[in-house]
């Protein structure tokens, strides 16, 4: 017998494989968080530089980690399961909080030893601001974690819409009979 082709799309997710790094990335709160912690990775790095720390690139790998987290929060978010988004979430959060921490306390003057002698940093307001957006991207991965999934995921869709569907990198929610899903899954 001939073989017929098979013209299925393979899926990843509802909203196909390009769905990882499609319109999810247009997330209200996706947008809040990398504009907060691209800024604050910014703001501790130059702090760092400035008061002479030898490890001023220390950070840079935390914030790809952290990256990291959120992407995969987000992902999990519109294509995961319950657990995994939620197992995310508290792993970020957890991280977010303790990091803004960590830079509220740098942020006042201290002592440290550097080169066999002890000296004393100034204040950094940098560190603080960065203390502050940690927060704030908690705050709003709290809020969007709450909020029900079906308004997000129809304000992305409908951010799809104004761009143009047909030429979108990533369909939106449809079941199998080309109809839009409006299921809270």
């Amino acid at each position: 017998m001939p073989e017929t082709p098979i013209t299925e799309t393979i899926r990843l997710g509802p909203r196909g494989q390009r769905g990882v790094l499609g319109w999810t990335f247009f997330d209200p709160a996706n947008l809040v968080c990398v504009t907060c912690l691209s800024v604050a990775a910014v703001l501790v790095v130059l702090a760092m530089r400035a008061r002479a720390a030898p490890d001023w690139y220390m950070p840079l790998g935390f914030y790809l980690c952290l990256a990291a987290f959120l992407r995969g929060y987000f992902f999990n978010y519109y294509h995961g399961s319950r657990l995994g988004r939620v197992t995310v979430m508290v792993i970020l959060l957890v991280s977010l909080l303790i990091s803004g921490a960590i830079w509220y306390d740098r942020a006042d003057p201290h002592e440290v030893i550097y080169v066999r002698e002890i000296i004393t940093v100034e204040r950094s307001r940098a560190m603080h601001l960065a203390s502050l957006l940690h927060v704030l991207s908690a705050i709003a991965l709290f809020i969007h974690l709450v909020l029900p999934r079906r308004w997000l995921i129809r304000f992305t869709d409908e951010l799809a819409d104004s761009a143009g569907r047909e030429n979108a990198k990533d369909n939106p929610l449809n079941s199998s009979d080309g109809t839009a899903d409006d299921a809270d899954a």
